[in-house]
């Protein structure tokens, strides 16, 4: 059965009854393929479509971005965070998401709820510490997204709840980030592996914040900080040859080296490694030119 809310008290009011037995429905990307391969079976399938107007946005509140649950991959793009430097990983990530139909399907509330290593904006948002507010008749929490992931296909979201918002701090002038990913083809890509790097650089070009995120860290099955690799570039001056030491650690201790269908191990460590160093370095042209500048602009 599927339940159409009149808007989101009666939604969240209709969890509150039959929350265990309900399947939320958003862009459906996730969803319908795991009821189709019968891998869930809710009794009740709960269409947030008529949440719309209250969930789907892209907003700036004093020092902070708020995303709605509902903003599709395609809203997102028309929105500051595709127009400004300080958000450019954010417009890397558009031009590796599937085909334009999975654009103006896929939500960023059902990209994280779907809780696994192929959901981009996952790495992606690790990477600028965002948190996830969710929300119940009764309550609202907010949780850090890394906090939210708990392991493949599993989060943190009660089944009384609701993802609201998603939200993080507005980058400073001197902050930028770079999203990478790689796949044989451009649409409908998988990715070898993906990777997301927030940084800040001041004047003296030191390193004053870091985040860095991959979809395959080691020891886990879910995307995941590299927070050892954070703090032995934190607060050091931007040095090539010492980022490049650091990639080889990277590469050997912090990223999953299984093979698998669709890449060897191998491969996936040595992208690892050139992931870390070309981000490294795009962003911080992007911060010296104050501007979105390409991939394949840095690339030799």
């Amino acid at each position: 059965m599927v339940y159409r809310p009149k808007d989101i008290l009666d939604a969240l009011e209709f969890l509150r009854v039959y929350g265990s037995e309900t399947a939320p429905l958003a862009g459906g990307t996730d969803l319908i393929i795991a009821l189709k391969e019968r891998k869930i079976r809710p009794r009740f399938i709960l269409d947030l479509t008529p949440l719309k107007s209250e969930l789907s946005y892209v907003k700036i509140d004093k020092n902070i971005v708020k995303i709605g649950a509902l903003t599709t991959v395609w809203e997102l793009s028309k929105s500051i965070l595709h127009t400004d430097y300080r958000f450019a990983a954010f417009k890397d990530l558009w031009h590796r998401f599937g085909t334009m139909v999975l654009r103006f399907e896929a939500t960023i509330g059902g990209n994280i709820a779907s809780a696994t290593r192929y959901n981009d904006y996952i790495t992606l948002l690790l990477a600028y510490d965002a948190r996830v507010k969710t929300i119940s008749i009764n309550s609202e929490r907010e949780q850090y997204l890394e906090n939210f992931i708990i392991s493949s296909g599993k989060t943190n979201l009660q089944s009384t709840e609701l993802i609201k918002e998603i939200i993080f701090e507005i980058p400073g002038e001197n902050c930028s980030g770079a999203f990478f990913k790689l796949d044989r083809r451009k649409a409908l890509m998988v990715g070898f592996m993906n990777s997301a790097i927030y940084m800040c650089i001041n004047r003296d070009d030191k390193i004053t914040d870091l985040k860095i995120a991959y979809n395959m860290p080691k020891g886990k099955e879910v995307p995941g900080r590299l927070r050892d690799i954070e703090n032995s570039l934190l607060n050091r001056r931007y040095d090539v040859d010492y980022i490049n030491s650091l990639a080889e650690q990277l590469a050997k201790f912090y990223v999953d080296a299984r093979t698998s269908w669709h890449a060897k191990g191998e491969y996936r460590v040595h992208l690892a490694k050139v992931a870390f160093q070309r981000s490294l370095k795009l962003i911080r042209e992007r911060i010296l030119s104050r501007r979105y500048i390409k991939w394949e602009d840095i690339i030799p």
